[in-house]
């Protein structure tokens, strides 16, 4: 199955799922369309998030994480963006850490970004 597959079920197991993706806008040029249209079928079970550009270092700043956290006991952290050519002709690395502390200070990290209004909801367009 692919990735809006399992992602699907996940959502039909009322399991959260929050992504924090790029926009065209604040992506200075890296983007020729917004990373959540490939994810809108997941709505309303998923939430979307941004980094906006006014809330960036003055000098500019990406973003760049590719990090999964699943039930606060496995993060995988990768260099692997969610686009085609990553998963099919990209070289990509990735680890995935199992069991504390790890996981669950990434999401507790994720979550203080969310909590403070440096990543915000996207709204809906």
């Amino acid at each position: 199955q692919g990735i809006l597959d399992e992602l699907s079920a996940a959502a039909a197991r009322h399991a959260e799922i929050i992504f924090v993706l790029e926009t065209t806008a604040d992506s200075r040029g890296g983007l020729d369309r917004d990373a959540r249209r490939a994810f809108d079928e997941l709505r309303p079970g998923a939430s979307f998030y941004v980094w906006p550009a006014e809330k960036r270092p003055a000098n500019g700043g990406l973003l760049h994480a590719k990090t999964v956290v699943a039930d606060r006991h496995a993060a995988l952290i990768s260099s692997a963006n969610l686009s085609g050519a990553a998963m099919e002709r990209n070289m990509e690395l990735g680890v995935l850490v199992t069991g504390e502390p790890l996981p669950r200070l990434v999401e507790q990290h994720f979550r203080s970004l969310i909590a403070e209004r440096v990543l915000v909801p996207v709204v809906n367009t």
